[in-house]
C-alpha cells in the first residue's frame, strides 16, 4: 500500500515537472535588458520606420480600394504600428511616466501619418465606390476585442523571446488588424462617409487598447516588470475596469447584431436550399433585406403553380421567418436555349427588377418633394396672415383659400376680415407684398374683403337655422 501511494505521488511530480516544462516561458526568455533594447528600437518613428509605415498605409489603400484581401495582408505584414503599442504596454507595466508620454506621442503621430496618407491616396483615386474590404473595418464587434487580445498576448510572448526570428508577430499583426482600419478612415474623411469614419476608427481604438492591456499583463505574469504590482491602487483599477468597460461594451451590442444578421442570413440560406427545389426550375437569385422584413427569389425554368409556391411560403415559420414576407418572381426558359441567352434573360430580368426599384425610389422621392414643398408653403401663409394682421390693425383676421375658375385655373384667394372695408390702393398694396412673398402674378391672387359685422349676421343666421332644426325634431 505503501509502495503504491508513493508510485502516485512520483507520478503526480512527475506530470507535474512535465506540465511545467510544456508550458514554461523561462526557458527561451531573453534577459530584461534585451527586450528593453528591442522594444525602444521597433518603436522608432524615424527613419525606416517612418518609410515602411507610409508604404505600408499606401499598400493597405490599395488593396482595400481594388478589393484584394492578398494586398491588406502584404501591407499589415510590413506595417510597424504593433511595436509602438508594445512600447506603451511596456511603459504602463513598468510605471515609466516619461517612456509612456514618449509612446502615445510616437503612436499619435502615426495614426495622423496613416490617416493622412490614406486620405490624400483615396481623394485622387478614381475609383470612389466603397468596396467589401473596406466596409467590413466600419462595423467593429466584440469578436475583434477577443481577437485583438489574444493577438497582443501573441505579440508580447514573441516579442521577449531570445529569437524573434519568428512567423507570430506577423500573424499577429494580419489578425489584429491596425492598419486597415486606418485606411478606412482615411476613405470615409475623402468620400465624407462620417459614420464609416466613427465605426472604422472605434475597431482601431478597440485592437490598440486590448492588444496594448493583453501586453501589460503578458509582461506581469512572465515577471518581465519592474515593480511588484502592476496597480498600485484600488482607484487605478477602477479607472482601468472603467475604460475597459467603456471600450468593450459598445462592440459588445454589436456583435449580438452582427449574430442576428449571420443567423438569419443563414435560415435564409437553408430555407431557399430545402423548399425552392424544383425538376425543371432553378433559383438563380436570392436576397433579403431586414429594413423592409422581406426576401427576395428570383426562379427562372418551368413556371412553378402558385398553390405550390403559397405552401413554400407557410413553411417559413420553421425557419424563423415568420415575420419576413417572400416575394418570388419567376421567369420562364424555353427549351433549347443557349448559354448565352440563359445569360441575357437573367440579365434582363435584372435590369427590369433594378429600372422598377429605381423608378419606385424615384416615385417616392417625388412625392416626399411634393409633401416637403406643401409644408413649406403652409407654414408660409400662417407666418405671412401673422404679419399682415401686424403691419394692418384693421384687419381682424385673414386666410388663404384655393379655388376654381371657370377656365379650370386654381386661384388662390385672400380673404381679409375687416369691420369697414379698406381703400383700393391699400387693398393693392397688401396684394403686392403678398404676391412678392409668394412669387405669384396677378391672375393667381385674388384679394376679397368681408365686413365682420356680415361674417357675425351670417353666423346669427346659421345658429337660427340649428334651432328650428332642433325644435322641428
Amino acid at each position: 500500500m505503501t509502495k503504491r501511494i508513493e508510485e502516485v505521488e512520483t507520478w503526480k511530480e512527475y506530470t507535474h515537472k512535465t506540465l511545467r516544462h510544456v508550458f514554461s516561458l523561462k526557458e527561451d526568455q531573453a534577459t530584461r535588458a534585451v527586450i528593453t533594447k528591442r522594444i525602444e528600437e521597433n518603436a522608432r518613428v524615424t527613419g525606416t520606420n517612418m518609410y515602411i509605415l507610409i508604404l505600408a498605409i499606401l499598400i493597405a489603400s490599395i488593396g482595400l480600394n481594388m478589393d484584394s484581401t492578398a494586398v491588406v495582408i502584404g501591407a499589415m505584414l510590413i506595417s510597424p504600428l504593433m511595436s509602438v503599442i508594445i512600447s506603451i504596454a511596456d511603459a504602463i507595466a513598468n510605471h515609466d511616466l516619461n517612456e509612456l508620454r514618449v509612446g502615445l506621442k510616437r503612436f499619435l503621430f502615426q495614426i495622423s501619418v496613416s490617416i493622412i496618407t490614406s486620405w490624400i491616396y483615396f481623394s485622387l483615386s478614381p475609383m470612389s465606390v466603397a468596396s467589401n474590404e473596406l466596409l467590413s473595418r466600419t462595423h467593429p464587434t466584440f469578436w475583434d476585442v477577443i481577437i485583438a487580445t489574444t493577438g497582443g498576448f501573441a505579440a508580447i510572448i514573441a516579442n521577449t523571446r531570445k529569437s524573434t526570428v519568428t512567423n507570430v508577430i506577423p500573424g499577429a499583426a494580419i489578425a489584429t488588424a491596425l492598419m486597415p482600419p486606418l485606411c478606412t478612415v482615411g476613405y470615409s474623411l475623402s468620400s465624407h462617409s462620417w459614420s464609416y469614419a466613427f465605426g472604422a476608427f472605434y475597431l482601431f481604438f478597440i485592437n490598440s487598447i486590448f492588444i496594448a492591456m493583453a501586453s501589460v499583463l503578458g509582461l506581469y505574469i512572465m515577471g518581465l516588470t519592474r515593480n511588484d504590482h502592476l496597480v498600485k491602487s484600488k482607484k487605478r483599477l477602477i479607472s482601468i475596469i472603467t475604460i475597459v468597460a467603456v471600450v468593450a461594451v459598445p462592440s459588445a451590442f454589436m456583435g449580438v447584431e452582427s449574430v442576428r444578421e449571420s443567423t438569419i442570413e443563414s435560415n435564409v440560406k437553408q430555407y431557399v436550399e430545402d423548399q425552392f427545389v424544383f425538376d425543371n426550375t432553378a433559383v438563380v437569385k436570392t436576397s433579403y433585406s431586414r429594413d423592409l422584413m422581406r426576401i427576395n427569389v428570383a426562379l427562372i425554368g418551368d413556371f412553378v403553380p402558385e398553390d405550390k409556391i403559397k405552401e413554400i411560403e407557410a413553411k417559413a415559420s420553421l425557419y424563423r421567418l415568420d415575420d419576413y414576407t417572400i416575394r418570388v418572381t419567376q421567369t420562364s426558359l424555353e427549351q433549347g436555349m443557349s448559354e448565352e441567352e440563359v445569360r441575357n434573360l437573367l440579365a434582363q430580368e435584372e435590369d427590369r427588377v433594378l429600372s422598377s426599384t429605381q423608378e419606385t425610389n424615384k416615385l417616392l422621392q417625388e412625392a416626399q418633394a411634393l409633401l416637403d414643398a406643401q409644408a413649406a408653403a403652409k407654414q408660409l401663409r400662417y407666418k405671412t396672415a401673422d404679419e399682415l394682421l401686424v403691419l394692418y390693425p384693421e384687419v381682424k383676421s385673414c386666410g388663404f383659400s384655393e379655388m376654381r375658375n371657370a377656365d379650370g385655373e386654381t386661384v388662390s384667394e385672400l380673404i381679409l376680415v375687416v369691420d369697414e372695408l379698406m381703400e383700393e390702393e391699400k387693398v393693392e398694396i397688401i396684394g403686392k407684398w403678398v404676391r412678392s412673398k409668394f412669387e405669384m402674378d396677378e391672375r393667381v391672387l385674388e384679394i376679397v374683403q368681408v365686413e365682420s359685422s356680415s361674417l357675425k349676421h351670417l353666423q346669427q343666421e346659421e345658429v337660427r337655422e340649428e334651432v328650428v332644426e332642433e325644435v322641428v325634431e
